[in-house]
């Protein structure tokens, strides 16, 4: 018969392990940060040692979702985001810093890039010769103009 503690240790480890990709790019994210996991530490206002330990793959303990978003928010780290996105089978897209007006027209012209190319597509799909290698980068194209929308969304905001 298991008690508490050794169920919570067991499902942490499970935890730990599904994520453990994520938990590595971080950790070298941290190196590439300037000043490093103390640095950031600092920032989101908890102790050095609780942050590595919450990220590093021999303990136990678990970030809360609050330590977790707040890391990624100051690492901006591309590692920690693409294997965070691999999780879900999607793909990281890092976008410039760029004034309101260059980011509208950025993502307005993926979208109309998309539109064109998808046209042609839908013409091929429906006689049939789309090959697989083609449906797959439309999916991709798909991604990518869904990213886009919502980045319009939140410049429109």
């Amino acid at each position: 018969m298991f008690n508490n503690q050794t169920m919570r240790t067991t499902r942490a480890d499970a935890r730990k392990a599904d994520f453990s990709a994520i938990f590595r790019a971080i950790n070298n994210d941290f190196r590439r940060y300037p000043g490093g996991a103390r640095a950031i530490a600092e920032v989101i206002g908890i102790n050095d040692s609780t942050l590595r330990n919450m990220f590093s793959e021999q303990t136990e303990s678990m970030p809360s979702l609050w330590v977790f978003l707040s890391v990624l928010e100051q690492l901006h780290g591309q590692g920690s985001m693409n294997a965070l996105c691999a999780l879900a089978n999607g793909r990281f897209m890092p976008f410039e810093e760029e004034s309101e007006q260059e980011d509208c027209c950025c993502v307005l012209e993926s979208i109309s890039h998309f539109l064109a190319w998808a046209s042609d597509a839908t013409n091929a799909l429906a006689d049939g010769v789309l090959s697989r290698n083609e449906k797959a980068q439309l999916s991709a194209e798909l991604d990518d103009v869904q990213n886009a929308i919502l980045r319009l969304r939140k410049v429109l905001q």
